[in-house]
């Protein structure tokens, strides 16, 4: 989990500054990150949630699918 841990960085809200927050950092509860920073050179993510294993895998046009 090292690694998500690094992924899972505040990142200012550049998408839409004008709900950021006075630190320029996105409001409570919500934690942005880049795609880059999840994946690294992985093609594909395993995330653990509530027992069941979820894939979350790139497609060869760039686009996110997430299965379970």
């Amino acid at each position: 989990m090292d690694v998500l841990v690094h992924a899972l960085h505040l990142v200012p809200n550049q998408a839409n500054p004008s709900s950021a927050g006075p630190s320029g950092l996105a409001p409570h509860g919500i934690i942005r990150t880049t795609s880059q920073a999840l994946f690294r050179r992985a093609v594909e993510i395993h995330i653990q949630h509530d027992g069941v294993v979820y894939r979350l895998r790139k497609t060869s046009l760039g686009k996110l699918i997430l299965t379970k």
